[in-house]
């Protein structure tokens, strides 16, 4: 009776099994195993912590695995609120929000951190057009040089006396923005979201550029304390506006207090900004690829989808179960988004997440920036109170 319970609690405790291991309460004296969860290849496999096979069979940690989910690889801790973050070539980018630099790292181990840019007021967002950085300071005050948009290129090597700003590896392409966020860069444009109803500027600035999407050329922009001509030319405005992108057609923004995507062709939206998608909750983030939109609504925690052609304002939800969707980034294979306030970094499949999102880390603080290469996704952690606390992170994790 004593061996036939033994085998019952057994069959029980099992999902996966076979015959040689229904034995006798005594059996487990000689090593043979009583009991296994899950096989994989034929040997007893702990999905929430073996590093060959966690969370599945097959899938592989480069580090370690803790609760089903693969131990990212933080490349640089202590920081103070990275925000956005950008991979060219081997180094990667990052605007640290609250210590005012940009700052490049190895991307392979975070080696060689040091300071690209110094002297920041809050750099924000990150672009390139592969030559150059470009990056927004999201700052709103009166003295010089306030929002600014700035950009150097990456081997440090142009002095910036093209735009009077001689001894200098980075240049100021727009100043006195009342707090510039998004920024896209497309051919010999710069396209800029500017989120505040006021301009805190010089007097000549006040009224100008609020709560407006704004284009100049990549080089040549800058007009000192709003005076003379040549300045940045406003193509739309807003509500209450996020992030922007461009491709080689269209430019597109999100106006969250709208509660639209809007769009219009690229550089001086001859004919006016369209809605691209409307009736949303909270959108956010908007990447292009050229071919497909993707766009995070933080409100209703979805990931939409629309084909740079239109989709008659009826977008694709990818998927609709994220917790404050904020940035996504995404290629063929996949889509990556961070979730602000749920400190997660979700994933789905391209090109209709019909797999279903995947968790892949969980238990950051405040993840905010995300990028990708062929083989990894690195992402930034703002920290805890915005920064403050200097415990911000930029992670790593090969994608699978």
């Amino acid at each position: 009776m004593k061996a036939v319970f033994a085998a019952l609690s057994l069959l029980a405790a099992c999902e996966v099994y076979d015959a040689s291991l229904l034995v006798s309460s005594d059996a487990s004296v000689d090593g043979s195993p009583e009991s296994c969860a899950t096989m994989c290849s034929g040997q007893c496999a702990d999905l929430t912590s073996d590093k060959n096979n966690c969370g599945a069979c097959g899938v592989a940690c480069e580090t370690g695995c803790s609760g089903g989910l693969c131990t990212p690889t933080v490349l640089v801790s202590g920081l103070g609120g990275p925000h956005g973050i950008l991979v060219h070539g081997s180094e990667l980018y990052v605007a640290d929000h609250a210590s005012i630099a940009v700052q490049e790292m190895s991307k392979i181990d975070g080696t060689g951190l040091k300071n690209f840019a110094t002297s920041q007021l809050f750099p924000d967002r990150l672009a390139t057009d592969n030559t150059n950085l470009y990056w927004t300071d999201d700052a709103n005050i009166s003295t010089s040089p306030g929002g600014t948009i700035e950009f150097g290129n990456f081997d440090q090597t142009t002095d910036c006396a093209i735009n009077g700003d001689a001894g200098f590896l980075y240049c100021y392409n727009l100043q006195y923005l009342p707090s510039p966020y998004g920024i896209a860069v497309q051919g010999t444009n710069t396209f800029v979201t500017t989120l505040d109803g006021t301009n805190n500027g010089p007097a000549p600035c006040a009224g100008l550029y609020v709560n407006a999407v704004v284009q100049c050329p990549t080089f040549g922009c800058n007009i000192a304390n709003c005076t003379g001509s040549g300045g940045p030319n406003v193509i739309a405005t807003g509500t209450k506006l996020a992030s922007i992108t461009a491709d080689a057609t269209n430019v597109y923004w999100a106006d969250t207090g709208a509660h639209v995507i809007n769009f219009c062709p690229q550089p001086s939206c001859t004919g006016g900004p369209k809605a691209f998608a409307q009736n949303l909750a909270e959108p956010f983030d908007v990447v292009s690829d050229g071919t497909n939109v993707l766009f995070t609504d933080r409100g209703s925690g979805t990931l939409y989808k629309c084909p740079t052609s239109g989709c008659n304002n009826a977008p694709t939800i990818l998927t609709s179960s994220l917790t404050d969707p904020l940035l996504v980034a995404f290629d063929s294979k996949n889509a990556y988004v961070t979730s602000y306030s749920g400190g997660t970094i979700a994933s789905c499949d391209m090109p209709s997440c019909a797999s279903g999102v995947k968790i892949i880390a969980k238990g950051l603080k405040a993840p905010y920036g995300v990028a990708l290469d062929d083989t990894y996704v690195y992402w930034s952690e703002e920290g805890s109170n915005g920064g403050i606390n200097q415990d911000g992170a930029v992670s790593k994790l090969k994608r699978q």
